[in-house]
């Protein structure tokens, strides 16, 4: 469609739907881009044994 838009002559062509063809074409190139995995996903900083730990010690110090 674009190239079609491009090759017409300039009484004919229309310039904004030119602007919209590109913008549809980029709005499809980031939707196949799109990469759902959020950005905290992964191993945590600490193991499960260190939050126990420490949510021990908290639990100690709040109830002494």
């Amino acid at each position: 469609m674009s190239i079609r838009q491009e090759r017409l002559h300039m009484m004919d062509s229309d310039p904004y739907f030119a602007d919209c063809i590109d913008e549809v074409v980029e709005r499809i190139k980031e939707h196949e881009d799109y990469d759902p995995t959020p950005d905290y996903a992964g191993e945590p900083p600490i193991t499960m044994a260190e939050m126990h730990n420490e949510a021990w010690k908290e639990h100690q110090i709040l109830h002494s």
